[in-house]
């Protein structure tokens, strides 16, 4: 009986062991997967900004093209 005490208490340590260190792997896992979180959304808040700031650009080059546009092709009005 003894023996078998002490092969249970082995048995539950070895187990023991083996948790601890999968709980070990999975906290720096998502330690990992925290910074990879982190440095996504930083790409894509520069990604929004350099989106926006290409469409106020894309805005003023349509503005500009229509005002040329329209010197080139005056209405009737305008003549």
């Amino acid at each position: 009986m003894a023996s078998n005490l002490s092969a249970e208490i082995a048995r539950w340590f070895e187990n023991t062991q083996r948790l601890v260190e999968r709980f070990a792997e999975a906290a720096q896992q998502q330690d990992q997967l925290k910074a990879l979180v982190a440095a996504l959304e930083r790409d894509n808040e520069h990604l929004r900004r350099e989106v926006e700031e290409l469409r106020t650009e894309r805005a003023g080059v349509a503005e500009v093209l229509r005002a040329l546009a329209d010197d080139l092709n005056p209405t009737p009005d305008e003549s």
